[in-house]
């Protein structure tokens, strides 16, 4: 009889497997009941499934049977009662474990209401069915396939509530197998799973939630094939579903577009088609529909916004969508998945060929994670040397591949004239550089949404950035206009180029742009005065760098006549010349950015500034003074930061209505400064140190720093924004004035400032900084909504009065304070610190919310008394205190450190919540006993402490620290925790016995120690060892494998060595 097999319909279409799953089962067990609904829900998800539907006969299976195994991808198994007595099954199953040795099939097993451990042991019924077949020489072999099979993790139906829901979860780990296989070794893709399961989540099929999902972002990326995978997947779970190519090669007209969606989903050539057919359709089916490379909103008005089907549109034009639509943006491969994919494009498959290693990465680097740059190279590639692939590689990095910028300039082919220039401008000289001031925000947005620009948060702020592909694109359009002729470009920027043009020196009006790196000189370049007047197109000239080595520079040894008067840009790093020219035409200049120059004035007059936006002359250190800037109307950043020749600003800046950004910090020779202006937002003012005198009025300052402005003496700030001030160490400040109820951060650190009354006056203030403020006795704050005090340093405050039940940090480190009953019973004050507070004898804390105190230092302080319970971090470091009840009743310390507190002999510490505890130059202290068993570090070190018996019981242990512990003779630990014991400086330590299974360092440097081979040799993880200066050791026998490091430094006695 003919075997008669049935499959699913092909979705997974591979050259290497016929199949996708080969279903081996017992027919009389499973046919009609589970394996027939595996192979439906299999068939369901488009799994091309083998399934024997013929009755066994006989015991050996057949040769198209075999064949169906080995052309298979996936082996279910289903195991049920009586499938070892089937030798048919048993041959079957052999075959499918061969085919799992030998050609990496998977099997993935299900126990059909049967206990795995019968068919992995042979039991019960597998255990009767071995009975018979025990003659048969097969029979050892098959045990052991079962065996092996079994072990596989797999399915116990046993386990699942019900049937389909074992269905789904085996369908659904199939799909997961399959899914990145077949679709890495189809048409070369990978890296599409991620991007399948989030778009699948995001559709929400059938929650009728979404109706229009984009896929976007730039050309190459990958979008269509993404778009391919989700159809396929997708679509037949759809009464009607198409995919349409290429729309934007489609008829100009919409209506084309529905009539072939009509067409595919009604099967029909209609001629006379209509919308309300279209519509009617739509209404009746459930439809998936893909529309591929829209580049209109009238596309999606007329096909899409019109009828709501479900399904992905991919564009590279963000902005053809609505507000609510659901847009996916592509992500680039990982380079993991890019370096798949270059592979098995260059190679043909996922691994390179040996020595092509580091040159795979080069070009991968060059192609950054675009699949159809991958592609395409990688294809270009295959079967070359590696000198040719050097070669293609330099080539490419002058002469782009064209099917590369052939997609890729689809989108710049979009885009209108001015966007053309602005996109031309970005890649030859803006990329990288700050997106204000030079081009509209409306042309910035096109380009983000046409994805040929992303903007990044850099330290500059929000930056311009460009795909290096994007970039090369850009470069290419420009040099396809003058491909021989450089001079007849609009764009000039490789460095050859620019030179030999500036050095010919000849009228020039094609030359838009210029961008000289002056590391690159090889010489100094002496250029002609009017080299600049010639270029009478130019719009942008940059010239940046220094060559620090070769101080090859850029000279005008007659000076400079003048610039195109279409100038827009003016970037020039170091620039030689004392001042701009007289005859300087800047009516078209936006930016004027001119740092490290030697100028000393800018120019001579009062020149038309109508589009100057910024100003940026930062370190010229010759640099006087400022002009007339009166007609810069547009003016918004002023950087002269570093101007130390600077002693004034002329009073235009003033009038400005539009400056926001002035930067004069290490301007030294500034004396004033009035800034009146309305949308004034960022001051920076820090080492001005002969500032005396400032008045700013602006509604939108945020941010003033002062720090620094020693002789600062007025201070007059009238904003109602303002919400950060800084006069830290303005030292001659006695009084300021400030307008603003915005204030919510206040430093006024090293200050003569004694009076306080405008504090009370900002309502909104929540941190305050007097620290080092020498000349306050008393200070009464009746502001409530402070949260942060530090007035450590005011050694001659006596008295604190604060009225804020808010505050939760209060430093009053190094003052003369004594009493605290204003203090210590604040509500929510957390973290207080006291610490060098001398006067203090006796302390008295009510405080319920203390976290962290502080008293470090209070060398008068001996005794003390805490009533919060939530205490973790207590310092009483140098001290007066020898008893430590107060400790018992803080249940949660966690931290505590006694350090020089040397009046203490004996400390009993009963906290069992303690991690840190640390008593160095504790040198009174001889007997220690602590109850916390999660203690990991414990520094001992400069104590009398001789017995160390509380330590093995200390569990966690890791750190512990008996340097220069004087007293010890012999010492005898066993932990299983430690990891670092430090006994540096135990000058009287001369035996020591160890049991410390997880040490790594150990320290001996210093001891008497004479022998160390027993101990060492239990000590199984040590890497570190210093006996350094152990002058008694003459011999030294070390067993060790695992030493890493040893250190005999001045063991003057040491004769012998002997290491293993």
């Amino acid at each position: 009889m003919d075997k008669q097999q049935r499959t699913s319909s092909i979705v997974f279409s591979s050259k290497r497997y016929e199949y996708d799953v080969f279903l081996s089962f017992r027919g009389e067990d499973t046919r009609k009941n589970f394996t027939s609904y595996l192979d439906k829900a299999l068939n369901k998800e488009k799994i091309k499934t083998f399934i024997d539907d013929r009755l066994e006969k006989g015991d050996e299976i057949s040769t198209t049977l075999i064949k169906a195994i080995e052309n298979s991808c996936i082996s279910i198994v289903i195991f049920s009662k009586n499938y070892a007595s089937s030798k048919w099954c048993l041959n079957e199953l052999s075959k499918i474990m061969e085919c799992k040795r030998v050609r990496k099939q998977i099997v993935m097993p299900v126990f059909y209401n049967i206990d795995p451990s019968h068919v992995r042991n042979q039991t019960e019924s597998y255990k009767d069915a071995f009975g018979k077949h025990k003659e048969d020489p097969k029979c050892d072999q098959w045990k052991n396939d079962l065996t092996e099979a079994a072990n596989i993790a797999g399915w116990d139906s046993r386990n699942s509530k019900n049937e389909p829901e074992l269905l789904d979860v085996i369908v659904e780990a199939i799909l997961e197998k399959l899914i990145p296989r077949y679709y890495s070794q189809r048409d070369g893709l990978v890296g599409i799973d991620n991007s399948y399961k989030e778009i699948k989540s995001l559709l929400k099929i059938g929650s009728n939630e979404v109706k229009i999902f984009g896929i976007w972002d730039m050309g190459g990326i990958g979008k269509t094939t993404i778009a391919k995978v989700v159809y396929e997947k997708l679509s037949p779970d759809f009464e009607g579903h198409c995919f349409l190519e290429n729309v934007r090669e489609k008829s100009e007209k919409c209506q084309n577009l529905c009539e072939e969606i009509f067409s595919k989903l009604s099967d029909k050539k209609n001629h006379c088609f209509e919308v309300v057919k279209l519509r009617w359709l739509l209404q009746r089916k459930s439809v998936f529909i893909v529309l591929n490379d829209v580049t209109s909103e009238k596309q999606l008005e007329e096909v899409i916004y019109q009828f709501y089907p479900l399904g992905p549109v991919t564009t590279r034009n963000k902005q053809i969508f609505r507000l609510d639509d659901v847009i996916y943006p592509v992500q680039g491969l990982s380079f993991h998945h890019s370096l798949e994919l270059f592979y098995l494009s260059a190679f043909g498959e996922k691994q390179p060929k040996y020595g092509y290693e580091d040159i795979s990465k080069k070009v991968i680097s060059y192609c950054g994670a675009i699949p159809l740059a991958l592609k395409v190279v990688g294809a270009s590639l295959r079967s070359k040397s590696k000198e040719v692939w050097e070669c293609k590689l330099n080539k490419l990095r002058s002469i782009p591949d064209m099917k590369i910028q052939k997609a890729l300039k689809l989108s710049y082919d979009d885009l209108d004239d001015s966007q053309q220039n602005i996109f031309l401008d970005i890649a030859c000289f803006f990329k990288g550089e700050p997106r204000d001031n030079m081009f509209p925000i409306s042309e910035i947005e096109v380009l983000l949404d046409k994805s040929l620009i992303t903007i990044l948060d850099g330290e500059k702020g929000e930056v311009i950035e460009m795909h290096d592909l994007i970039q090369e694109m850009g470069h290419e359009i420009v040099r396809q206009e003058s491909i021989i002729y450089p001079e007849r470009r609009s764009r000039l920027w490789k460095y050859e180029e620019v030179v030999n043009i500036l050095k010919r020196n000849k009228e020039n009006d094609v030359v838009e742009g210029i961008i000289l790196d002056l590391k690159l000189l090889d010489e100094s370049l002496n250029l002609s005065y009017d080299f600049l007047a010639k270029m009478t197109c130019l719009r942008f000239f940059k010239i940046h760098g220094y060559n620090i080595y070769t101080k090859k520079s850029f000279n005008l040894p007659d000076g400079l006549e003048s610039f195109s008067d279409k100038l827009r840009y003016l970037h020039w790093s170091n620039c030689c010349l004392e001042s701009l020219p007289s005859k300087f035409c800047a009516e078209q200049l936006v930016v004027l950015h001119m740092p490290n120059s030697k100028l000393k004035k800018l120019w001579d007059g009062i020149l038309n500034l109508v589009n100057l936006k910024e100003i940026n002359l930062k370190w010229s250190e010759y640099l006087t003074d400022i002009p007339d800037l009166s007609m810069a109307k547009k003016l918004e950043r002023v950087d002269l930061r570093g101007c130390k020749s600077l002693h004034q600003l002329h009073t235009s800046i003033s009038s400005i209505s539009e400056l926001k950004y002035l930067d004069l910090r290490w301007c030294s020779r500034i004396g004033s400064l009035n800034i009146h202006s309305k949308y004034f937002s960022q001051l920076y003012l820090r080492g001005c140190s002969c500032l005396t005198n400032i008045s700013v009025t602006s509604d939108e300052l945020t941010k003033l720093d002062l720090y620094g402005t020693m002789n600062l003496e007025s201070l007059n700030i009238n904003s109602r924004s303002l919400v950060d001030l800084s006069l830290r160490y303005s030292s001659f400040l006695k009084e300021i004035l400030v307008a603003s109820e915005e204030i919510t951060k206040l430093s006024l650190r090293g200050t003569a400032i004694t009076s306080f009354s405008s504090i009370s006056s900002l309502p909104k203030l929540r941190c305050l900084d007097l620290s080092d403020c020498k000349k306050i006795e008393i200070l009464d704050l009746h502001s409530k909504s402070l949260v942060e005090i530090d007035v450590s340093g005011c050694s001659s405050l006596k008295k604190i009065s604060v009225a804020s039940e808010e505050v939760t940090k209060l430093k009053l480190s190094g003052t003369a304070i004594t009493s605290f009953s204003s203090i210590s019973s604040l509500p929510k004050l957390r973290c207080l610190d006291l610490s060098d507070c001398k006067k203090i004898k006796i302390l008295d804390l009510h405080s319920k919310s203390l976290v962290e105190i502080d008293l470090s230092g209070c060398s008068s302080l001996k005794k003390i008394s805490v009533a919060s319970e939530e205490v973790t971090k207590l310092d009483l470091s140098g001290t007066a205190i020898t008893s430590f009840s107060c400790i018992s009743s803080l249940p949660k310390l966690t931290f505590l450190y006694l350090r020089g507190c040397k009046r203490i002999e004996i400390l009993d510490l009963h906290s069992k919540f303690l991690i840190q505890l640390d008593v160095r130059g504790c040198s009174s202290l001889k007997e220690i006993s602590v109850a916390s068993e999660k203690i990991t570090k414990l520094s001992l070190h400069g104590t009398a402490i001789t017995s160390f018996s509380c330590i093995s019981s200390l569990p966690k242990l890791a750190n512990l620290d008996l340097s220069d512990c004087k007293e010890i003779e012999i010492l005898d630990l066993h932990s299983k925790s430690l990891i670092k014991l430090d006994l540096c400086g135990c000058s009287s330590l001369k035996e020591i016995s160890m049991i410390l299974e997880e040490i790594t360092v150990l320290n001996l440097s210093g001891t008497a120690i004479t022998s160390l081979r027993s101990s060492i040799s239990s000590l199984p993880k040590l890497t570190r060892l210093d006996l350094s200066d152990c002058e008694e050791i003459e011999i030294l026998d070390l067993h060790s494998k695992s030493m890493i490091e040893l250190d005999l430094r001045g063991c003057s006695s040491l004769k012998e060595i002997s290491m293993i």
